[in-house]
């Protein structure tokens, strides 16, 4: 499985999916991710391997390195608001 959790004070679950449905849908699972957290938080951001991580690197084409929580951090003024 796969968690995403918005980035903020307290984590809030956006997104949990099976990683066999990751790879069924996407060549780059975690762009693809990137995109499909996007679409349900309604913001830009980004994907970070932990709460204070660094941003994934998003050319990553296997799925076994992805499994995992990762962290929606919305870029811009008034972000959180959308989520």
């Amino acid at each position: 499985m796969v968690d995403i959790y918005l980035d903020s004070n307290t984590p809030l679950l956006l997104l949990s999916i099976p990683s066999d449905d990751i790879q069924r849908l996407s060549y780059r699972p975690l762009k693809w991710l990137r995109f499909v957290t996007f679409t349900i938080c309604g913001a830009r951001g980004d994907l970070l391997q932990s709460h204070d991580g660094p941003i994934v690197n998003y050319e990553t084409t296997s799925i076994t390195n992805i499994v995992g929580s990762y962290y929606y951090r919305p870029i811009g003024e008034g972000s959180f608001y959308f989520c």
